[in-house]
């Protein structure tokens, strides 16, 4: 079988939807990326679509109301994945992003090739089919600045910005524990941007960190279904060496779904939403992000 649960696309997906795989290999095992190979998968390749839609954000005094400047992205993504040996594996992702923004009449597109994501995941002890002991892995990956940097991006309202601009670094780590029909699954992650050595003075965004928990449910050994809810926080970040604007926290809530088609392939569908929580997510805007991958496996 596949594995379980969590962000689907690639972002490894950054924000992506949680999301569930289907039985891929054997029945009872779960993965947390579209792109994450079960213990008996070897290799993985992948295309995936999603879709982010503005639904609000608050204001300076805690208030909910409709974005003022609405930025919807598609992101269309290749992923691929893999596996080692029993405790190694590697991927890659990248996406090419769609975006429109708008402001009043006045309506900008623009697009290009986002941030590519290279990750390695180890886990100490090989994972196992069917129920057994507790499985942690520890992950990482680099985000590498392929894409357009906002300071780049072409018109004045920022569509043609597709990446950070910055080198990402980002360790990951996880516990799941599963049983005959389902399991259980903690993780934490952060993303760390590196300073540009070549300018004088400190600027990179702030902080990305991010726990969750998910659980999944084997509905039989083709089909899962998952629930996850977490939470982002992003910290200040840097501009000319000084700390500038303000951090946040993003609460959300996920649900997905994965079946296994035509042999070991994979169709996984994935919807994620922010939790306009008052006083917890205020700061930061409420989107809905819906996902689709389609992964050929190979034993």
């Amino acid at each position: 079988m596949g594995r379980a649960f969590a962000a689907l696309l690639l972002t490894t997906l950054l924000a992506a939807p949680a999301t569930a795989q289907a039985a891929a290999c054997c029945v009872g095992s779960t993965s947390d990326q579209a792109s994450r190979l079960g213990p008996c998968e070897r290799v993985l390749l992948g295309v995936g679509y999603s879709l982010e839609l503005p639904a609000a954000e608050w204001d300076a005094v805690g208030d909910l109301h409709r974005p003022a400047a609405p930025r919807v992205v598609h992101r269309f993504s290749g992923v691929t994945a893999l596996r080692v040996d029993d405790r190694f594996q590697f991927g890659f992702a990248m996406p090419l992003v769609l975006q429109a923004v708008s402001v009043g009449d006045r309506v900008e597109a623009g697009g290009g090739p986002g941030d590519l994501r290279a990750w390695l995941r180890v886990e100490p002890r090989p994972g196992v089919i069917g129920p057994g002991p507790p499985v942690a892995g520890l992950g990482f990956a680099l985000v590498l600045p392929t894409g357009i940097p906002p300071e780049q991006a072409p018109g004045g309202l920022g569509a043609g910005g597709t990446g950070a601009g910055y080198l990402g670094l980002a360790p990951s780590f996880d516990i799941e524990k599963q049983g005959a029909r389902g399991l259980i699954r903690l993780s934490v992650d952060g993303t760390f941007s590196v300073p540009r050595p070549w300018e004088d003075r400190v600027n990179a965004p702030g902080v990305a960190l991010g726990a969750d928990v998910s659980g999944a449910f084997f509905v039989d050994w083709r089909t899962t279904i998952a629930i996850s809810g977490g939470a982002r926080v992003r910290t200040p970040g840097w501009f000319d060496g000084k700390v500038t604007g303000r951090g946040g926290v993003e609460p959300w809530l996920g649900v997905g779904a994965s079946f296994g088609v035509r042999g070991f392939d994979r169709l996984s569908v994935g919807l994620r939403t922010s939790l306009p929580v008052p006083r917890i997510g205020r700061s930061m805007p409420v989107s809905v992000l819906a996902s689709v991958t389609w992964a050929h496996v190979r034993r």
